[in-house]
């Protein structure tokens, strides 16, 4: 597989955890990407960091489903991925995910993993787990964790009509 997938990142003053979220970007295993930063007006650093990885970077002042819409209209990729700015992929994720997709899986999201050490962030995450786990045994439908890291194939998104504002 050698087609473009398209990072969709949507910020609002996440200067503090961006640029190791595009950099892990960059890092992938699988490397024909493309990274859009759809920005909702930061009030610090955000979009210059953005402007040092992202290939295309927008400034709209907009709420987070309205900024992936944004992002995936611009989008040159056959595959979509939407992903929140203070996440890291391990450098093999996009690999791994695009592998799972199929004619009958057009959409793919990975569990997270804290970045930050620290008995909280464990319990947090042990937390978030458990109810994953938890409302997927009694069948209630869920993506994952607060976090996001989702790739989905570009017809795919287009026929729900991208995300509701």
């Amino acid at each position: 597989m050698d087609e473009l997938v398209s990072f969709v990142v949507t910020t609002k003053n996440e200067e503090a955890y961006l640029a190791c979220c595009l950099k892990s970007i960059r890092k992938q295993t699988y490397r024909n990407v493309e990274i859009i930063v759809v920005d909702s007006c930061s009030e610090d650093r955000t979009v210059e960091i953005a402007k040092k990885y992202a290939d295309k970077v927008v400034v709209r002042d907009c709420i987070m489903p309205v900024g992936r819409n944004i992002g995936a209209q611009i989008s040159d990729g056959e595959f979509l991925v939407f992903l929140d700015a203070d996440i890291i992929l391990h450098e093999a994720w996009l690999e791994t995910a695009l592998s799972k997709l199929n004619d009958e899986t057009v959409a793919v999201c990975g569990d997270l993993f804290p970045y930050a050490k620290g008995f909280k962030n464990k319990l947090l995450y042990w937390f978030l787990t458990f109810t994953k786990t938890l409302t997927y045994k009694i069948r209630i439908p869920n993506v994952g964790h607060a976090g996001t890291a989702v790739l989905v194939s570009k017809n795919a998104f287009k026929a729900v009509n991208g995300y509701t504002d």
